[in-house]
């Protein structure tokens, strides 16, 4: 019978681990490109508000209304009956949506500075 060494189990831990098999956290921004189909994904199964609040996310991103979009994804991942992966995933794009936000307040959009200026101010 073959007994595999400690060092050997070990040194395949490590390679595992560093092999990008971990799962996404809430830290983690969802790529811009991504983003639709992605909460689309995640939802698909939701209730109809939920759905009807991604949608609007969806919209919002595509008409390029960065300070629509934030509030928006920041109320959807407020609603209660999330599951654990749709709260995750809400996060994660209120993370992306909250760096174009950025970028686009930095640029002179009144209305994203605005924005950020409220949400400071309520949290």
């Amino acid at each position: 019978m073959i007994r595999p060494s400690v060092k050997y189990i070990v040194t395949a831990a490590i390679l595992m681990a560093g092999c990008g098999l971990r799962h996404a956290s809430v830290d983690d921004p969802l790529p811009a490109d991504q983003l639709a189909a992605v909460l689309q994904n995640a939802f698909q199964s939701a209730d109809a508000s939920a759905r009807e609040a991604v949608q609007r996310v969806v919209k919002d991103v595509e008409q390029h209304q960065v300070a629509a979009a934030f509030t928006d994804i920041k109320e959807l991942a407020a609603e209660a009956n999330l599951t654990k992966d749709q709260r995750i995933t809400a996060i994660r794009a209120a993370n992306t949506i909250g760096q174009q936000l950025q970028e686009a307040a930095q640029n002179g959009d009144t209305n994203a500075v605005e924005t950020i200026q409220s949400y400071k101010a309520s949290h």
